[in-house]
């Protein structure tokens, strides 16, 4: 996760409107609801994106995961040989 990844992500949290927020509004933001700086908001973020439900892009086809807002990712990295790995297939082929 880049630093823009882990802005987008703490305004779409945090409810700030995308196009009036910069960078020192989503920092106090970030501080006044969680008392951490933006710095340990992206180390939380990039920690937990392991765990979000990987999915294949709808254009590309290649399987992301990252964290998601009204069906489209916020911020995503590549998972790689995700049909390799156990407990995933590609669809129609189980």
């Amino acid at each position: 996760m880049n630093w823009m990844d882990a802005e987008e992500l703490a305004v779409a949290v945090l409810g700030l409107d995308e196009e009036t927020a910069d960078s020192d509004t989503i920092e106090q933001a970030v501080f006044d609801k969680w008392e951490i700086s933006m710095e340990q908001f992206d180390e939380v973020a990039t920690a937990l994106m392991s765990f979000t439900i990987p999915a294949k892009a709808a254009i590309s086809g290649e399987t992301f995961q990252g964290f998601v807002k009204d069906g489209a990712f916020i911020c995503r990295q590549p998972v790689p040989n995700a049909c390799g790995e156990p407990g995933l297939t590609e669809p129609g082929k189980d």
